[in-house]
C-alpha cells in the first residue's frame, strides 16, 4: 500500500477511505480493467466491420490492454490472490466466450467462416490460447513478445476458420500491414 499511495501522490489514510484494504483495492482494480476491455471490445463490435476485420480489430485491443505489462497480471493473481483470481477467469472467460462466439455466428453468416465448426470448442480453445500466449514458462519474455505471439496466433486461428472467402480479407489485411 505504501508503494501505491507513493506512486498515486496520495497518503494511505486516503486509500484506506476507499477501500477497507489490499485485497478489495486489487480486486477493484482488476474489475475496473475487465469493464475497460469490455467496453472496447463492445465499440469494435458497433464499427459495422465484417467478422474477420472485428477479430482482427479486438485483438487491437486487447494489444494495448497489454502494452505496458511485463507479466502476465493473471499469473501474479493467482499466485497472490487465488480468491480474486478465480472470480476474474470465470468473468474473463464469459467475456471473451460472448465475444468469440457471436464473432463466430457473424463469420458464419457472412460466409467467411466454416460453417461446419464447432463454436463451442473452438471457442474455449481460442480463450485458453489467448491466455498461454503470457505464460512466462512456454513464451519467457526475453525471447517472445506478446505482440509477435498474438498476431501469429490471430493470424493461425483465424487460418483455421475462414472461407476462402475469409482468407482473401485475411491475406488482403496482412498485405497491407
Amino acid at each position: 500500500m505504501d508503494d501505491i499511495a507513493q506512486e498515486s501522490g496520495i497518503s494511505k489514510k486516503t486509500i484506506y477511505q476507499h477501500f477497507k484494504n489490499k485485497t478489495e483495492l486489487i480486486q477493484s482494480c482488476v474489475d475496473d480493467s475487465m469493464k475497460t476491455v469490455a467496453i472496447n471490445i463492445s465499440e469494435v463490435k458497433t464499427k459495422g466491420l465484417n467478422a474477420v476485420q472485428e477479430q482482427l480489430e479486438i485483438r487491437n485491443v486487447i494489444l494495448a490492454q497489454l502494452k505496458n505489462e511485463k507479466t502476465s497480471p493473471h499469473l501474479q493473481l493467482q499466485r497472490y490472490y487465488p480468491g480474486i483470481y478465480k472470480i476474474t477467469r470465470t468473468k474473463h472467460f464469459e467475456l471473451v466466450y460472448a465475444s468469440v462466439s457471436q464473432n463466430l455466428q457473424k463469420g458464419i453468416g457472412e460466409g467467411l467462416y466454416r460453417k461446419e465448426l464447432d463454436l463451442d470448442i473452438i471457442t474455449r480453445m481460442h480463450f485458453i490460447c489467448a491466455i498461454e500466449l503470457k505464460n512466462q514458462d512456454i513464451f519467457p519474455s526475453e525471447n517472445y513478445s506478446v505482440r509477435d505471439l498474438m498476431n501469429i496466433y490471430i493470424e493461425n486461428y483465424l487460418r483455421s476458420i475462414v472461407t476462402p472467402k475469409g482468407l482473401e480479407i485475411l491475406e488482403q489485411h496482412l498485405h497491407n500491414q
